[in-house]
């Protein structure tokens, strides 16, 4: 959870130069500029918000986003209802959508005022659908966020962090394009033990056991197909 990831991007004429860090070590590569036209995050947030203002029940932008490398994608929301939403202060009404992003298999719903300057601009409150399960991100008075920081024993938070997740050895060649991995993962030499070897099953990671041999397993990493939260 304290390890810094960060990514960057910088446009040139012809091409975007991507440079990721993930605590440990940056990876560059270079791209060509997409060839459709796009809005950049806060232009895309704009446009939203002037559409929505205008009464539409349905907005689509084409933007990037930060997180799926320099590719552009559709974000659709679709007005879902009117709904009480806490605003950091009081209970306001909010209209809340639903917001899908094109190729990628995680369902949205974002809050936003419907009264102020703010209106349609402003997000009260996001929920994710994750494969792990549902999470729900929402404002609070400060009492109730400076108690939420304060260590309980009693209190089991999910492990967002995948420590056991299998690392590579290399990065993956066009690795914005790609969608699904199957690795072949064993013990090596004198770290083979009588138990069985071990990698979870979640998210977009699906491990499956070799026959016979139980210092080797199959995982499967598939961005089309993540797994359903189990009851744990």
């Amino acid at each position: 959870a304290n390890t810094e990831v960060r990514m960057s991007a910088t446009f040139g004429e012809d091409f975007v130069n991507l440079v990721s860090f993930n605590g440990e070590k940056a990876h560059s590569s270079e791209l060509p500029l997409p060839e459709e036209a796009w809005l950049g995050r806060m232009r895309a947030r704009l446009e939203f918000t002037r559409q929505c203002r205008e009464g539409k029940p349905e907005v689509v932008v084409q933007t990037m986003r930060p997180e799926l490398g320099p590719r552009v994608v559709n974000l659709s929301s679709t007005f879902m209802r009117l709904d009480q939403v806490f605003d950091g202060s009081e209970m306001v009404e909010a209209s809340v959508w639903t917001v899908r992003i094109s190729d990628v298999p995680v369902n949205m719903t974002e809050a936003y005022a419907t009264r102020g300057p703010l209106r349609c601009y402003r997000m009260l409150q996001m929920g994710l659908d994750m494969p792990f399960g549902y999470l729900l991100a929402t404002l609070s008075d400060k009492t109730s966020a400076l108690a939420a920081a304060e260590d309980d024993p009693t209190r089991v938070l999910p492990e967002l962090v995948y420590a056991m997740f299998v690392p590579l050895e290399a990065p993956i060649p066009d690795v914005n394009s790609a969608r699904m991995l199957k690795l072949s993962v064993s013990i090596k030499g004198d770290n083979k033990s009588d138990k069985d070897f071990y990698l979870p099953s979640a998210g977009y990671q699906k491990v499956t056991r070799v026959e016979e041999d139980s210092s080797s397993l199959i995982v499967r990493i598939d961005l089309q197909a993540p797994l359903a939260a189990t009851t744990e």
